[in-house]
């Protein structure tokens, strides 16, 4: 507390030797000349007198506290300068946060100001302020301050000659860009006569200090109109679509020979129609292998030797037709033979390349060289990743929704991020009909790109879909709103520039970036939109005195 004071003493000296520099000079105060018709209202004399009265008062309350002790004395009380307010207004760019007295009688108001930006909710640092005032006969006078008192505030005191119904407004500029906030009347006259005043002290409530907020992730967002899609959370899972995973078997009994390469290992990525590894048939099958190729190339030179005769009249189109057909059917073995998609054959049958049959990485692999196997037996697993499909279960009361399912969006366990289906060159491709007796859900499913090959099959993701049809409603910024369990949702509402409430609220549909609010709050109001959390812990950790703070 006596730091404080020491640092408001300084604070009020650098202010008294900027005035005695402007005494004689009003050519720098940035305000329009035809706003006022008599420079005199600036009463440097006054406000440097009163200031040099205050350094006295505060010097007095130094040696005080140092008698004393860190005791707090409420500044409320003990003298008429009225009751202390607050007001909070908002223009296009800035928030304008003003702390002022509430004059009993005629004389000087101090306004603190702290002008923050909306764009990053961060402080000024530069530019001046004019505070603008008419008087209740009409007549217009002002003040002006260039400097900062610290990030963001602005500090100008005003004399009120004459009781009454003032009306102020603040206008600050920096550069070429001019900002203009109109606050409520001033009213200077007895106690009784506060009430006329359009604002009063602004609730308390949770308190949440400028200088926190502007250190820290924080920012609002007025209560408003949003165009929402109705989106619905449910539980999902990656899959692979058909043909995505493929095992390569073993067509016959054999020996896996070794290869001239490295042997597969898994996590290896392949290439469609890449040879995995040999195989040496048993005997059997390859006389069976052999047969096969015998059949082909004797159906082959049967045939063209006929069609020479036939062309020469020399056997029949009987004889022609039975050596076609023999040879369709020899070539219709033959070439299944070497067209398998996982394996080939030698020319003499006595070993087979097993092969690949689509792009992608392995994933498995069961046997090793020199091992026994037998036909059918599995040999390796090869995924390909590079699409997937989300399939999402729809609890059955909310099966309603399904028929206007237009896109999903989903986030998997062990990855940061939120992915959008239809930004992933995804599409909705069914929707379930019939309602598992089990679970009570119904499916849905969408294919995508995976991205990067970064997603896995078999991840479990927290599903939202959402809707084709858009409503305006009221609504809410979606980080704003926090569900503290058993259907509770609340936000913080900000009644004053370093005063928040906690308000339950009850909410609808859930877009994107929105959430509506059906009751708990009104258009107009401004809800914390970053930064939510931190006021909940400041409510938790209890308030923070009245004016706990350096200004």
């Amino acid at each position: 507390m006596l730091s404080r004071h020491i640092r408001m003493a300084e604070s009020l000296t650098i202010r008294c030797e900027q005035l005695s520099s402007r005494r004689h000079s009003d050519s720098n105060l940035p305000w329009n000349a035809t706003f006022f018709q008599n420079n005199n209202d600036f009463a440097h004399p006054m406000e440097l007198h009163i200031i040099m009265k205050r350094i006295f008062l505060l010097t007095a309350a130094i040696a005080l506290f140092s008698a004393c002790g860190d005791e707090h004395i409420d500044s409320q009380h003990g003298h008429d300068h009225g009751t202390s307010m607050s007001q909070t207004r908002w223009t296009d760019s800035l928030e304008v946060f003003v702390e002022h007295d509430q004059p009993a009688h005629p004389g000087t108001v101090t306004f603190t100001t702290h002008l923050t930006r909306l764009s990053d909710w961060s402080p000024v640092t530069e530019g001046t302020l004019v505070l603008y005032v008419r008087r209740p006969d009409g007549s217009k006078t002002g003040t002006a301050s260039d400097s900062l008192i610290g990030p963001g505030i602005f500090r100008l005191s005003h004399n009120f000659a004459s009781k009454g119904r003032h009306l102020l407004t603040l206008v600050y500029r920096h550069g070429t860009f001019t900002d203009t906030c109109r606050l409520g009347p001033l009213v200077v006259g007895s106690e009784n006569d506060v009430s006329a005043s359009t604002d009063g002290a602004e609730n308390a409530g949770i308190s949440f200090l400028k200088e926190q907020q502007w250190r820290d992730d924080f920012s609002t967002a007025p209560v408003r109109y949003q165009e929402v899609r109705t989106m619905i959370s449910v539980n999902g899972v990656l899959e692979a679509p058909s043909g995505r995973i493929v095992e390569v078997s073993a067509p016959v009994n054999g020996t896996i020979l070794p290869n001239n390469s490295q042997f597969p290992s898994i996590g290896g990525q392949v290439a469609a129609g890449k040879t995995l590894t040999l195989l040496s048939p048993d005997p059997g099958n390859v006389e069976g292998l052999a047969q096969v190729r015998a059949e082909f190339m004797n159906a082959k030179s049967d045939l063209e030797r006929v069609q020479r005769l036939h062309q020469r009249g020399a056997v029949s189109d009987k004889r022609r037709d039975e050596a076609t057909n023999r040879f369709e059917s020899a070539k219709a073995g033959y070439e299944l033979l070497q067209s398998s998609s996982t394996w080939t054959a030698d020319e003499d049958g006595t070993t087979l390349r097993i092969r690949t049959p689509i792009s992608g990485f392995i994933e498995d692999v069961s046997i090793r060289p020199g091992q026994r196997i037998e036909a059918g037996q599995r040999l390796f697993v090869i995924a390909d990743p590079s699409r997937m499909l989300l399939i999402a279960n729809v609890p059955a009361a909310q099966a309603s929704i399904l028929k206007d399912v237009a896109d999903a969006w989903f986030s998997v366990e062990g990855y940061p991020d939120a992915y959008r289906v239809s930004a992933l060159n995804g599409r909705l491709i069914a929707r379930g009909n019939v309602i598992d007796q089990s679970t009570r859900t119904l499916r849905v499913a969408f294919e995508f790109d995976n991205p990067a090959g970064a997603l896995s099959f078999g991840l479990f993701a927290v599903t939202r879909l959402e809707t084709s049809g858009v409503d305006s409603v009221v609504a809410v910024p979606r980080s704003s709103v926090i569900d503290e369990g058993d259907g509770i949702s609340v936000v913080y509402v900000q009644t004053g520039g370093e005063s928040f409430e906690r308000r339950r609220i009850t909410t609808g549909r859930r877009g994107e970036n929105y959430v509506e609010v059906t009751d708990g709050l009104t258009t107009g109001e401004r809800v914390v939109s970053v930064g939510a959390q931190l006021v909940r812990l400041a409510s938790m950790a209890g308030s923070v005195p009245e004016h706990g703070h350096t200004h």
